[in-house]
């Protein structure tokens, strides 16, 4: 049950930044989960079903200029193997809203 609840908050931490880090806490138990590990689940769990639903809205473009709420979006990608750091390539975005980094990776 740990392993199954703690892989769906894996895949919602893809989109949910907030949660990113507790999620990677909450792995390094995963192997042997104890009754501390499962009382850390239950209490994020908790708190998405309460307190997680807050979320950022904008007003349609009638309402305010769509100019004010620039998002522009950058990626990169290079698939060639760099033999320096072992690896086979390397990408990463970048998600710029109102001139402010929001994500990247």
């Amino acid at each position: 049950k740990y392993r199954r609840a703690l892989g769906k908050l894996a895949w919602l931490s893809q989109t949910r930044d907030d949660i990113h880090i507790m999620v990677c806490i909450l792995s390094t138990g995963q192997a042997a989960p104890n009754e501390r590990h499962e009382r850390a689940l239950r209490q994020v769990l908790r708190w998405l079903f309460h307190d997680g639903l807050v979320c950022l809205t904008f007003p349609s473009d009638g309402e305010i200029g769509s100019e004010d709420y620039l998002l522009t979006g950058y990626c990169d990608a290079s698939h060639a193997p760099m033999r320096s750091t072992n690896r086979k390539g390397i990408s990463g975005a970048a998600i710029i809203f109102c001139n402010c980094l929001i994500k990247s990776y």
